[in-house]
């Protein structure tokens, strides 16, 4: 197993981005606790650059929202991917054909979905374009976490950062409810939801809506109704202001 992967320059740019905007110092002790934040600003509050799975700062988040800290967390979505493979001798660059969006962040939130609408707590989805560096190697070999369902002939080295085309910030029910399309149904089921988010996000989005569907029945945005045949069917539990049309950045 061969580990050299890490998001240094992705994450170091975006923590230094951060704190330059909001006139915070990187890298410090949180008051009271064990954790270092990425930025720590004045009035105790922190900025989280999370480049992985959200869900793993369950407990520095619940310390925070605990003691009544804001807490935002800016999770990095990839719209466009260059990768570079370097096999000691050439380096190579190709667009990569995979594309995340904001419902790609999804399986990152399962664990802390009661900490989504807390007052104290901030999503920021923040669209980005980056580069991957590649090391290419002789044999078929796993990473050190353990990631890698088949083995491949390289190995990552980081990511660079290009640009920020964009973000969408998530605080209220509202702004997870404007997960749903515009034109899915009043009442829906899973196979609406789906040809709806493909319609206007695409098949990479689409392939989410079962767990858009277990979040927002989690928290308590929609609810389960009467069947419709077999397929269960879901209605939206907020008002009917609450603005489920805000357009997806990626669809444009």
């Amino acid at each position: 197993m061969i580990n050299t992967y890490n998001e240094s320059d992705l994450h170091e740019k975006l923590k230094t981005i951060y704190a330059l905007e909001e006139n915070g110092e990187c890298e410090r002790q949180i008051p009271g606790s064990k954790w270092i934040a990425d930025v720590l600003l004045k009035d105790g509050s922190v900025i989280e650059i999370q480049t992985g799975n959200v869900s793993a700062l369950k407990e520095k988040i619940d310390h925070l929202l605990k003691s009544k800290k804001k807490i935002k967390v800016v999770k990095p979505i990839i719209i466009e991917k260059i990768i570079e493979t370097n096999d000691g001798e050439k380096s190579t660059s190709k667009k990569s054909p995979k594309k995340e969006t904001v419902y790609s962040m999804l399986r990152g939130l399962t664990g802390v979905f009661e900490e989504l609408t807390d007052e104290n707590f901030e999503l920021v989805a923040l669209f980005v374009k980056c580069t991957e560096a590649r090391k290419k190697t002789e044999e078929k070999v796993q990473i050190l976490n353990k990631s890698r369902r088949h083995l491949k002939n390289w190995i990552p080295l980081g990511k660079k950062l290009n640009s920020i085309e964009g973000k969408r910030i998530f605080k209220s029910k509202s702004d997870y409810a404007n997960l749903l399309p515009r034109s899915v149904p009043k009442k829906f089921t899973k196979k609406e939801l789906t040809q709806a988010i493909m319609e206007e996000s695409g098949r990479e989005s689409a392939k989410w809506s079962n767990l858009l569907i277990w979040l927002l029945l989690k928290m308590d945005i929609i609810s389960e109704t009467e069947k419709r045949g077999r397929a269960k069917q879901y209605e939206l539990r907020l008002n009917a202001d609450c603005g489920i049309s805000v357009p997806n950045p990626e669809s444009d």
